[in-house]
C-alpha cells in the first residue's frame, strides 16, 4: 500500500498540478490522523517523508489545514511539525506552535526571537512554557502577548520576567489584574502594583476632584490589587481582564475553587456568573441567600462537582458547616439532576428579566 502511495505522491509532486498535490496531501493527512496511534516507527517514518514532501509544494491554505490536523497528535512527524512551525505565515505556524508537543524548546525560543507578534501570541497559549521561552515572550511581546502569557497557568517566569511584567502592569490595568490572579507572583511585585495603583489614582483624582475623593479612590484601588475584600464591580474588572488575557469566555471550575481557597470570593462569584452567562448581581444574590438552594441549582446546572459547591458553602462562613448540615447539602446535591437544575435556572433567569422589563 505504501509503495503505491509513494508512487502517487511522486506523480503528484512532479507533474506540477497544484490540485493533485493538495488532494494527495489531504488523503495522506487523513490516513495518518486515522492510524497515528497504531503506527510503528517505520510506518511513521514513511508518513513523515511523504507528508513533508507534499506539504512543501502546496499553497498556504493547505499547509494551514495540515497544521491544524497534526497539532494535537502526540506522535506527529517531527520534521513536518518543525517545518510548519517555522512558516512565516502565522496561519500555518499557529496551530502547531500553540498545541504540538513535537515542537522543541530550542525551536520555540528561536521562533519567538525571530518572528512577529502573531507567532508570539500562538506560543504564549501553549499548555506549558519554560522560563527560557517566557523570557523571550516577555521581552519581545506586545501588550496582547503579555496578557496572554501572564494568564497562562502553565507558564513559568524568571524573576526578571516577573519584574518586566509588573512594570508593564503598572500602566496596563488588564495585565495588572491578570498578574494578581497568579498564584506564583512574588509578594514584592504585589506591593509594587499596589503602590503604583495608589499613586496613579491619587494623582488623577487629586487633580480633578481634590484630596478627599482621591483618598477614597486610593483606598479602593489598594484593596483591589492587594486581594482584600473588594466590590462586585471591582471583581468583575479583575476577572474580565484575566479572561481577556487568556482568550477565554469564562473561568474553569478549578479556577473558581482556587480563588475561593485564596479568599477571593467576589472573583469566584463573578467567575461563576461568567460561566453561567448570568448577571453577577443575580449570582451574588444566590450566594448571599439564607438558603443554599439557589446556589446549588446554579452550580449543578453547570455540571460542576460537589467539591465546588462545598467550597462555596465553606467560603460563606470561613469554616466547614456542621456535619449534619453538610451531609444534607451533599444528599441534596446528589438528588438534583443536571437537567432539572438547568430548567430551574433558565426559568429563574427569564422571570427576573421579565420583572426588570416590567
Amino acid at each position: 500500500m505504501m509503495v503505491s502511495l509513494a508512487q502517487d505522491v511522486e506523480y503528484a509532486v512532479t507533474n506540477g498540478d497544484p490540485a493533485a498535490r493538495r488532494v494527495m496531501l489531504l488523503r495522506m493527512t487523513d490516513l495518518f490522523v486515522d492510524t497515528a496511534e497504531r503506527l510503528g516507527q517505520s510506518q511513521l517514518s514513511a508518513f513523515e517523508t511523504v507528508i513533508l514532501k507534499l506539504s512543501q509544494s502546496v499553497e498556504t491554505a493547505a499547509r494551514a489545514a495540515l497544521s491544524e490536523s497534526v497539532a494535537g497528535i502526540a506522535n506527529a512527524p517531527r520534521s513536518v511539525v518543525r517545518d510548519l512551525a517555522y512558516d512565516a505565515d502565522a496561519a500555518v505556524a499557529g496551530p502547531v506552535l500553540s498545541r504540538s508537543v513535537q515542537v522543541a524548546e530550542g525551536d520555540l525560543i528561536r521562533i519567538a526571537e525571530e518572528r512577529g507578534q502573531d507567532h508570539l501570541q500562538a506560543i504564549s497559549r501553549r499548555r506549558s512554557l519554560s522560563e527560557r521561552v517566557t523570557n523571550v515572550l516577555v521581552s519581545r511581546g506586545d501588550g496582547a502577548v503579555l496578557r496572554t502569557v501572564a494568564g497562562n497557568d502553565g507558564a513559568r517566569f524568571s524573576p526578571q520576567s516577573f519584574d518586566t511584567l509588573a512594570s508593564h502592569g503598572a500602566d496596563d490595568p488588564d495585565l495588572k489584574n491578570i498578574l494578581l490572579l497568579r498564584r506564583d507572583i512574588p509578594a514584592i511585585h504585589i506591593d509594587h502594583l499596589v503602590e503604583t495603583a495608589k499613586a496613579r489614582v491619587s494623582r488623577k483624582l487629586g487633580d480633578e476632584f481634590g484630596g478627599e475623593a482621591a483618598a477614597v479612590a486610593v483606598s479602593r484601588a489598594a484593596r483591589a490589587v492587594a486581594g482584600e475584600s473588594i466590590s462586585l464591580q471591582e471583581a468583575a474588572v479583575a476577572v474580565d481582564g484575566w479572561l481577556a488575557g487568556k482568550g477565554a469566555r469564562h473561568p474553569e471550575e478549578a479556577d473558581l475553587v482556587a480563588w475561593l481557597a485564596e479568599g477571593r470570593v467576589m472573583e469566584a462569584i463573578v467567575g461563576l456568573s461568567r460561566a453561567a452567562a448570568m448577571p453577577a448581581e443575580m449570582v451574588l444574590s444566590a450566594y448571599q441567600g439564607a438558603h443554599s438552594d439557589p446556589l446549588l441549582f446554579l452550580i449543578r446546572s453547570l455540571r460542576f462537582g460537589w467539591g465546588t459547591f462545598k467550597a462555596f458553602l465553606i467560603s460563606k462562613t470561613g469554616k466547614e458547616p456542621p456535619a449534619e448540615e453538610m451531609r444534607g447539602a451533599f444528599e441534596a446535591f446528589q438528588a438534583l439532576s443536571v437537567a432539572t437544575a438547568q430548567r430551574v435556572v433558565r426559568f429563574t433567569a427569564a422571570r427576573d428579566q421579565l420583572q426588570k422589563a416590567g
